[in-house]
């Protein structure tokens, strides 16, 4: 029998050198493909590492490109939170010079840990600039502003607005029908007569200890409304004012506008400060048994002997304006008109 064997080809090696060399073909081949493998492995880890230097170096230069002062250290802020105008000055600049050029102008920014700009702040900021002339002062949209606000607060005080003088206050309010037609024809919630108890009460409430007042109403005819004898004044006490509203809401409204008996009444007890309150134009002249006959401002000069101010208000009509302000002037008082 031949001795040798068959390689995977088929081929027949002799014994001996055709055992051992292909043996050594076996072994230079698996070199190989080590070398390959190994050779493969560090292309794509090499190919890695450039990749990832590509994409960092991307990176970096678009970082710098779209903020270019992170490099430097001087800004950080968030994209959210503000933005800047092409067109405009950059944000940097306007942290490096925050002077505004008008000097008269200087505005104050509160420290805070955390800053949220909105639209709308935004927009009222610009607003108060552009309404602040070269010199810095206020523009006539924001002192008309003030003044509103003003007024308003005003009117919380005094009687309607207008403050008593010395310690002898005079209340003559109108208890006419039309100081209630205006809520019976429009249903609203309060009429014109609420209104001027509400007033009342309130500015009574507000006088000071020392202070003394009586009240008078009127429509054809007068009516006195005292806390004690009759002609003496009261006190501004809690006990007086709730006596005082009570009275009040027991009053009954009557025919005709006709302060004259009212007025004249008042004057004799020599008071330091009057109110006068009507909503429509005086009428007395119609009434055959009033008392008065004479105009109301004769009527004044006359009886006015410790020259009091009379204030007079009127209430939601203009019809008697010219009369009230000639009151008014003649007695060295105020006129106000109050609107619904």
């Amino acid at each position: 029998m031949a001795e040798g064997h068959s390689n995977r080809e088929g081929r027949r090696y002799p014994d001996g050198n055709s055992s051992s060399e292909s043996n050594s073909n076996s072994d230079s081949n698996g070199k190989f493909e080590s070398l390959y493998l190994s050779r493969e492995n560090r292309q794509s880890i090499a190919a890695y590492l450039y990749a990832f230097v590509a994409q960092l170096t991307i990176v970096l230069v678009t970082v710098l490109i779209y903020f270019p002062e992170i490099g430097k250290g001087v800004v950080s802020f968030d994209s959210e939170t503000a933005s800047v105008d092409e067109d405009s000055l950059t944000f940097a600049e306007i942290q490096a010079e925050p002077e505004v050029e008008q000097d008269a102008l200087e505005t104050e920014i509160p420290e805070s840990d955390e800053i949220d700009f909105q639209d709308q702040s935004l927009e009222m900021v610009s607003d108060s600039v552009l309404s602040m002339d070269s010199t810095g002062s206020s523009s006539a949209r924001i002192d008309s502003s003030t003044e509103l606000l003003a007024r308003k607060a005003e009117e919380k005080t005094g009687f309607f607005g207008i403050q008593p003088v010395g310690n002898r206050i005079v209340y003559v309010i109108d208890m006419s029908i039309s100081m209630d037609m205006d809520r019976r024809r429009s249903r609203s919630k309060q009429s014109r007569w609420d209104r001027a108890k509400e007033e009342l009460l309130s500015s009574i409430h507000q006088l000071r200890d020392d202070q003394e007042f009586y009240v008078y109403l009127f429509c054809f005819e007068k009516t006195e409304l005292n806390l004690g004898a009759k002609g003496v004044f009261s006190r501004p006490t809690p006990e007086n004012i709730r006596r005082l509203e009570r009275k009040l809401n027991q009053v009954r409204l009557g025919s005709g506008t006709d302060p004259r008996e009212s007025v004249a009444s008042g004057l004799n007890q020599r008071p330091s400060c009057m109110f006068l309150l009507s909503d429509g134009e005086f009428n007395g002249h119609l009434y055959a048994r009033a008392k008065h006959k004479e105009d109301i401002l004769k009527i004044i000069e006359k009886r006015n002997k410790t020259k009091c101010p009379i204030h007079t208000i009127g209430l939601e009509d203009q019809a008697n304006q010219d009369k009230m302000i000639s009151i008014s002037e003649e007695t060295g008082g105020r006129y106000r008109f109050i609107q619904r």
